[in-house]
């Protein structure tokens, strides 16, 4: 009688294919468990796995190649669209990399409780994971330094025409930061507030607009608060620059994350129109 066969141990690609689904929703719960990834529990669960089930597919293929190509995955589309996803929803790259390494530790935890015997298989697919999270931390930077670029241009361009705003409007203009104090004003609004634009900028509002100056901060914070435009009509009673006659507006300023952190204040004499 001959003897049974022994068994065949399970390959590499088998183990994968077969627990996917596991190795996923453990990587799944190592990072959400993780507070150096905060980015990841503001994510629906589709969302956060992102390109994770996609990658281990192609780990699969990989396993199942006698000589597979270097890197074929690692430095592939996948990993690029995955950090092109995570920059889109604001990760840090610190963040980012964690997520791989949870993903690395995971697959490595799955296959190690499965008593698998082919290390050469093994070291391939763990030099493609480490290729994925140098390419997913090179894209993450240069995005990075790209979108700074953006963001200081949109700066420049905003100054300049901020500037060319507050030099040649005939009006009033004011803009005051989230701690309430001028950053820059006009000459107009100088006047009106009868100070110079040196007394005026720098300086809290409260110390500048006098006993009646309840009214102007109310309206600034409630726009730094709410991001909603607020009016004074020239039948409130208002400060030096908010009294009878005068019409001040209060406008939010937004951040690239939309985030109010200037208000604008135009002010116009109401007299002038109805002249």
């Amino acid at each position: 009688m001959a003897p049974p066969e022994t068994p065949k141990p399970p390959t590499l690609a088998d183990l994968i294919r077969h627990g996917k689904e596991s190795i996923v929703r453990e990587w799944e719960r190592r990072v959400l468990s993780d507070p150096s990834v905060p980015e990841a529990n503001r994510l629906p669960e589709p969302v956060l796995r992102d390109h994770i089930p996609l990658f281990l597919d192609s780990l699969t293929a990989v396993a199942r190649t006698p000589h597979p190509e270097h890197f074929v995955v690692g430095e592939g589309v996948l990993p690029s669209a995955h950090a092109r996803q995570r920059h889109a929803q604001a990760y840090s790259l610190r963040s980012a990399l964690r997520e791989w390494a949870h993903f690395r530790a995971t697959l490595l935890d799955f296959i190690g409780d499965a008593h698998l015997t082919q290390w050469s298989e093994l070291k391939r697919l763990l030099a493609e994971i480490d290729a994925a999270m140098v390419t997913v931390g090179s894209e993450l930077y240069e995005a990075d330094i790209l979108s700074r670029i953006r963001i200081d241009a949109d700066h420049d361009r905003t100054r300049s025409q901020l500037e060319s705003l507050i030099t040649t409007a005939p009006l009033g203009v004011a803009f005051v930061d989230q701690e309430l104090r001028y950053l820059r004003v006009n000459e107009t609004f100088a006047r009106m507030s009868g100070l110079s634009v040196r007394e005026i900028e720098a300086r809290p509002v409260d110390e500048v607009t006098g006993t009646h100056a309840q009214i102007v901060p109310e309206k600034i914070q409630a726009v730094l608060d709410t991001g909603i435009t607020q009016v004074s009509l020239p039948e409130d009673e208002g400060s030096e620059v908010e009294k009878p006659g005068w019409i001040a507006s209060y406008y939010p300023m937004r951040n690239p994350i939309g985030k109010t952190y200037i208000v604008g204040i135009v002010v116009a004499d109401a007299r002038a129109r109805r002249a």
